[in-house]
């Protein structure tokens, strides 16, 4: 839309520029033309000494077309009169006599001592031929009684187009901006940009509630192995010789032979004397299997705990008998 205006915009403007441009090269041109009877003056004003006056002038060479012609008087009193007008045309070589025509009786009324301007262009227009830039020409005038005494004639206005342009005067303001035309159709739509950045992840949702309980699946085949028997072995207690700060003591034990090391235990009856490793052993040679706790006194030095570690045998059905 914003498109169609611009243009819209510029073509106004082509159109005001030609229209002033046009207006230019056929300026209209004026000739002033004083009455041969101006012998006397009205204030600052050459005038005749009363309503008769002879204009006689030749047509311009570049005149393409006539536009007016007006006699300026001044009238000393405001008064209601009568005219006549004679043209004459004649160019060189024709008789004084060419082209006469006459208007009489015509009627006017003059403001008391202002310029008054009488518009005498349709005599002149109606010359047989019309005039052209060879014709010399001759307008009469003359004012009826009572007007006659009070009438001054001081010039003829002859307005007529020119052939030759005038100087071009200056870029008039451009003018308002007219409406704005229809929107134009919508154009093809354009490539795919590029992927934007990935957004930061949502916060996870609410936790759903708790399904039904799933139905319960088939009881699985009974192992082959079974407990045929247990034992616990005890160690003797282990009664060192004081500790000191921060001495580490280890103390294992193994299962009898034809059991199986499952788990095991440890007692200390000093508090300070605390177990900091303990290593079930289990292999698949029972011989090597043991039960081992590493032991720090933590407390003062000179300590003597009782150690014990017991270790949990089991016999199963597939232990070697």
């Amino acid at each position: 839309m914003k498109k169609c205006s611009h243009i819209g915009i510029l073509m106004l403007i082509s159109g005001i520029a030609l229209l002033q441009i046009s207006s230019l090269s056929a300026l209209a041109n004026e000739i002033w033309v004083a009455p041969s009877e101006a012998a006397s003056a009205y204030g600052n004003w050459g005038a005749t000494k009363n309503g008769i006056a002879h204009f006689s002038f030749g047509i311009p060479d570049d005149m393409a077309s006539f536009i007016s012609a007006k006699i300026l008087v001044i009238s000393t009193k405001q008064l209601s009169y009568k005219y006549d007008v004679k043209l004459t045309v004649a160019s060189n070589g024709e008789s004084y006599t060419n082209g006469a025509v006459s208007k009489t009786n015509q009627l006017d009324t003059a403001p008391a001592k202002d310029l008054h301007e009488i518009d005498v262009s349709s005599i002149i227009s109606s010359a047989n031929p019309p005039i052209t830039g060879s014709d010399n020409i001759s307008v009469f005038f003359t004012a009826h009684a009572p007007g006659q005494s009070a009438i001054k004639v001081l010039g003829l206005h002859f307005t007529y187009v020119s052939t030759t342009s005038g100087i071009v005067g200056p870029t008039g303001p451009i003018g308002p901006i007219g409406p704005a035309g229809p929107t134009g159709p919508i154009g093809p739509i354009g490539p795919t940009g590029l992927q934007g950045i990935q957004g930061i992840q949502g916060i996870q949702g609410i936790q759903g509630t708790i399904g039904p309980t799933g139905p319960t699946g088939p009881t699985g085949a009974t192992g082959s192995s079974t407990i045929t028997g247990f034992h616990v072995d005890v160690s003797p207690a282990m009664q060192p010789q004081p500790m000191a700060t921060g001495a580490t003591f280890e103390v294992s034990w193994q299962c009898p032979a034809g059991y199986s090391l499952i788990g095991g235990s440890y007692t200390s009856d000093v508090p300070q004397v605390v177990p900091y490793k303990t290593t079930l052993n289990i292999t698949n040679d029972p011989s090597n299997a043991h039960y081992v706790v590493d032991f720090v006194n933590l407390g003062a030095a000179g300590l003597t705990p009782n150690l014990n570690v017991s270790t949990f045998c089991a016999k199963f059905s597939t232990d070697p008998p």
